[in-house]
């Protein structure tokens, strides 16, 4: 809830608080109080019945995603592939830092069996975690769609203390440079 939103509804419940003319009239200030509290338990229940829909309109998007796969498209054949996967991130939930000639990737996963951990990148541009949960024992798959396109070689990943740290070269930009002749 946004502070302009919380604001506009302390300020209607205030609004609603009869002004009497006696202000000692407990009677009064007793029903004006009630009235609040019944307006915010209103307003609380409807907070809550939009966190449902929320959460299941998410989960929906999570299980076609899971079923269909997520539309990428592939710069070298210019077409739409679909990456299938059992969760989907954007960047959104990994930290990813970027240099000039590289990009690192840091991942807050505990509880992995580090044998298990593979990774890969997909059409050097997606970058595909699998893995085991220790307990439950449960798969792991993760896709997080890279800022840049990856060199096919040289990553490095590390994981400790349930932090998984993949360091992958970038594919280097060519650069043309176009003569603009002189007249």
């Amino acid at each position: 809830m946004s502070k302009k939103t919380a604001y506009f509804f302390i300020l209607s419940v205030l609004i609603t608080i009869p002004v009497c003319a006696d202000q000692n009239s407990d009677s009064n200030k007793n029903v004006a109080y009630e009235q609040a509290r019944v307006d915010y338990r209103a307003y609380l229940d409807q907070l809550k019945s939009l966190n449902q829909q929320y959460k299941e309109v998410t989960g929906e998007l999570k299980n076609i995603i899971q079923e269909e796969g997520l539309p990428v498209w592939d710069e070298k054949t210019g077409g739409i592939n679909l990456l299938k996967g059992s969760d989907v991130l954007g960047s959104g939930n990994a930290n990813i830092k970027e240099t000039d000639s590289e990009m690192t990737v840091i991942l807050e996963l505990p509880g992995l069996k580090k044998e298990s951990i593979h990774i890969t990148i997909q059409e050097s541009k997606i970058l595909k975690v699998t893995a085991q949960k220790k307990l439950p024992t449960e798969p792991v798959e993760l896709l997080i769609q890279l800022p840049a396109m990856a060199l096919d070689r040289g990553q490095q990943a590390s994981y400790e203390d349930g932090i998984l740290t993949i360091h992958i070269p970038k594919l280097p930009q060519s650069k043309t440079e176009v003569p603009v002749p002189i007249q």
